[in-house]
């Protein structure tokens, strides 16, 4: 007896040492963990090193890159007299959450010498009901779970928890026992249902072909089993003993919707007996001391949870626009790794989608998945539809969204001159302008039709580009956003009259929609000014380019507007056509003066000869270059004493000549002419 003490207490200082390197709180998150346990009656008290040892390991025990604690413990062999699975629930809550923990149990009396019972996470799953079932020598304990924050029946699963009748010679009512769990209670459970059958089958004989009630498990039928071990029986795979594995008696069989890939799944290579590493316990002593079986552990996949955000929708956009919105869509399945739980597979479509639905595949932590959605947007007017996203993941939580979208489709805008009607092009023309005179300028509109009432895009004038005389003649129409449909932006054309000449310029106006989506370059206003700048002293507008050009028909044609305020004529900006003008015109502008009838500059007998040869103090109507020097309409003494009074041969003004030269030069008659009387000049005294 004390040699057996000392061994006892060396083997509890081996499992606390192996607890101390344990964590107190593993994740909750999913794949849920589920073990099969027959204990043995124990453990005696919540105290236990082993049983903390077990229960802390299975926690631990990383497999396929997961560790975590367990989410299901059926057990068997609850003892009768001492509240076993009460005492492995404090265990549970104190490793994994202290003392306000979140495991519980449900147990069932299962004949005169054990219990059978659930020890589960509140936080992980679900207990929806439970339900005894007859049997035959014990009856089997079966509960109905879904993991926790799930809602569709397609994520819960029916666990039974059973222990058949042991021991070889038995194999016939374990086949008993067997057909009543299987043909008259899952098989009528709703089609496709997830079951897991976990407990000690008692299969002994082996092969298996010997026990016609593992046959049965995966007979055909609505609750068809799966052995996930596919019928191993060596060593590996035995729960029995915990000392010295020979026998695979525990299990947990699945039905094969727990093996289609989707939704609730068994996860490859997670199916083991907890301590045995190939045939020895060795590297976990503590199983030994916990009970006379291995635990069967395995993790089971969650069903994909479906989180959709759907961004900012433009509120306005432009017929036939390519705009959309964005659409994330994440697997949020609460798990502590990939294989935790389903892809999410969905689809986004919708009244608001244009084009066909967009698929997409999330695994679980895959960090979502953005969609840009295209909105229809091929009719103008008001639009509410919806974006809709939905999946058809096995048991998926959240699997149908849909928001509401609502926006306004705009026609393009319209630019156009004229805000009566559709003008594109405008000719602007300035006319003839005397140089140097100040010429109005022309107002011109840029406006935006309204081409659907309450639904036309706004218009921007992006680009002025002018071609030509831009220099004379110039526009202030400067570049702008937003103009609203049946808004008009007034400007105006000028004209700089330094220089004389024919003037044109063209303008372009590149226009745009408003910057929305859809938005599209307009057709280009064209803007065609045009202007004529008559020289100083083109009072004819004959089109005189320089002062060479000004002539006797300028001269005329100022005498004609005396006393109006003829514009080309008023050459001094007087308001009046006077004999100022006229003298500003011979002398300032030709650079001459009266009597140069021929106008080459100089006053001599050339020009005495018109007057003489047009000599008519009657009245007639005669020109300047025929020697009407002042206007009249005659040629008489006044015109005569013009040529007299600035005589100048040689060119340049000259002094008054004596009266014996005009007298000699005027031989052959024009003695006589100068003492005639003379005619009153009609406009003022020419100033000789």
């Amino acid at each position: 007896m004390q040699m057996y003490a000392a061994n006892r207490k060396v083997r509890i200082l081996l499992v606390v040492v192996l607890l101390s390197g344990i964590p107190s709180l593993l994740s909750a998150a999913g794949p849920l963990r589920v073990v099969s346990y027959n204990v043995y009656h124990n453990p005696a008290d919540p105290g236990d090193p082993y049983w903390q040892a077990v229960l802390s390991g299975m926690g631990a025990e990383e497999v396929n890159g997961v560790a975590k604690r367990p989410d299901i413990l059926a057990l068997t062999e609850l003892d009768t007299s001492i509240p076993t699975a009460q005492h492995i629930t404090t265990i549970m809550n104190n490793l994994y959450g202290g003392s306000g923990g979140s495991y519980t149990y449900v147990d069932i009396q299962a004949g005169s010498y054990e219990r059978y019972g659930f020890v589960y996470d509140t936080s992980s799953v679900d207990l929806l009901e439970t339900a005894t079932i007859p049997m035959g020598y014990r009856p089997g304990l079966r509960g109905k779970f879904r993991p926790v924050g799930y809602t569709s029946e397609d994520a819960s699963f029916y666990c039974y928890d059973v222990h058949l009748k042991a021991y070889p010679g038995f194999e016939e009512e374990r086949a008993a026992e067997v057909s009543a769990m299987r043909f008259r209670d899952a098989d009528h459970l709703p089609a496709e249902t997830h079951i897991i059958y976990a407990g000690d089958f008692n299969f002994v004989t082996n092969p298996p072909d010997g026990e016609p009630g593992y046959g049965m498990m995966m007979a055909p039928g609505n609750g068809q089993a799966v052995d996930p071990e596919d019928g191993h029986w060596t060593s590996p795979y035995c729960t029995y003993s915990s000392s010295y594995p020979y026998s695979r008696i525990d299990f947990q069989f699945v039905s094969t919707e727990f093996v289609d890939g989707e939704g609730l799944d068994l996860i490859d290579g997670s199916y083991r007996a907890y301590g045995n590493d190939n045939g020895s316990t060795s590297g976990h002593p503590e199983v030994r001391y916990a009970s006379d079986h291995l635990a069967v552990v395995a993790d089971y996949q969650i069903p994909a949870k479906m989180s959709v955000t759907v961004g900012s929708a433009p509120g306005r956009m432009i017929v036939g626009a390519n705009a959309g919105v964005d659409v994330t869509v994440e697997n949020t399945a609460d798990v502590v790794a990939v294989i935790g739980a389903d892809e999410l597979d969905y689809t986004i479509s919708g009244s608001a989608v244009s084009g066909p639905g967009i698929d997409g595949i999330d695994p679980a932590m895959g960090g979502g998945n953005t969609h840009s959605v295209s909105l229809k947007s091929d009719t103008v007017g008001a639009f509410s539809g919806s974006v809709n996203v939905d999946s058809d993941s096995q048991g998926v939580e959240n699997g149908q969204f849909s928001q509401q979208v609502d926006y306004d489709v705009l026609a393009h805008s319209e630019a156009s001159f004229d805000s009566g009607g559709n003008q594109d092009n405008l000719t602007i023309g300035f006319g003839i302008v005397r140089q140097g005179r100040v010429a109005g300028e022309q107002s011109f509109s840029v406006c935006n039709l309204e081409t659907t009432p309450g639904y036309t895009a706004a218009l921007d004038l992006d680009e002025i580009v002018g071609n030509g005389d831009i220099d004379r003649l110039a526009t202030d129409a400067t570049v702008f956003a937003d103009l609203v449909a049946g808004g008009c932006q007034e400007f105006a054309a000028s004209l700089d009259t330094s220089q004389n000449g024919g003037f044109s310029a063209t303008y372009t106006l590149a226009v745009s929609d408003e910057d929305l989506p859809g938005a599209a370059t307009g057709n280009d206003l064209i803007l065609t000014l045009n202007a004529t700048v008559s020289l100083l002293g083109d009072v004819d507008l004959d089109g005189d380019q320089s002062p060479d050009d000004i002539d006797t028909n300028d001269i005329d044609a100022c005498y004609t507007l005396f006393g109006t305020s003829g514009p080309f004529a008023d050459l001094n900006d007087s308001c009046l056509v006077d004999q100022a003008d006229v003298d500003m015109l011979i002398r300032d502008i030709i650079g001459t003066n009266y009597g140069d009838a021929d106008l080459d500059g100089d006053i001599d007998t050339d020009d005495l000869l018109v007057v003489s040869t047009h000599w008519d103090p009657t009245g007639q109507t005669y020109a300047y270059w025929q020697g009407d020097f002042d206007g009249d309409d005659d040629i008489d003494t006044d015109d005569l004493l013009a040529v007299s009074a600035n005589w100048d041969p040689v060119g340049g003004r000259s002094t008054v000549p004596e009266p014996a030269t005009l007298f000699l030069l005027g031989a052959g008659g024009l003695v006589g002419l100068i003492g005639r009387s003379r005619r009153t000049n009609k406009h003022n005294s020419v100033s000789v």
